[in-house]
């Protein structure tokens, strides 16, 4: 059985580091709403859940946990690099953030799984031209 590259997990993570290795002269000015960058760090790390999800399938608590442990090696990384770049800091609640939004990933993947399959469903069952309608 081969593998497949874990394209979904690698743009992500791709996109959280190009995200927090931006200088800070480049980065928008935000609506100045406190806690935002807290937000945008647990969305960043939900969206790494549900990559790591589709790629890995985190079945089982062995799994589940090398993808903790994963996960918290690549926030403390990308809070390590961010001393290096100018108009950064590194904030053990961003961790604290991306940790929290990886768990909640973590718990919606089965749901979230159930309902992209059902949503599948529906949208070949009508472009196959069934589309559960009798007699049209």
């Amino acid at each position: 059985m081969s593998r497949r590259f874990p394209f979904p997990t690698t743009a992500t993570a791709a996109l959280i580091l190009v995200a927090v290795l931006l200088p800070g002269s480049a980065l928008p000015e935000g609506p100045g709403v406190p806690g935002l960058d807290k937000l945008v760090h647990a969305v960043l790390f939900f969206g790494l859940a549900l990559a790591a999800q589709l790629d890995f399938g985190l079945d089982g608590r062995r799994r589940v946990a090398v993808a903790l442990v994963a996960a918290l090696a690549f926030s403390a990384l990308t809070e390590a690099l961010q001393l290096a770049v100018d108009g950064r800091s590194s904030e053990l609640l961003d961790m604290a953030a991306d940790m929290g939004g990886f768990v909640v990933g973590l718990a919606c993947r089965r749901p979230l799984a159930h309902a992209a399959r059902r949503a599948a469903a529906i949208v070949v069952s009508r472009l196959s031209g069934s589309g559960g309608r009798r007699g049209a």
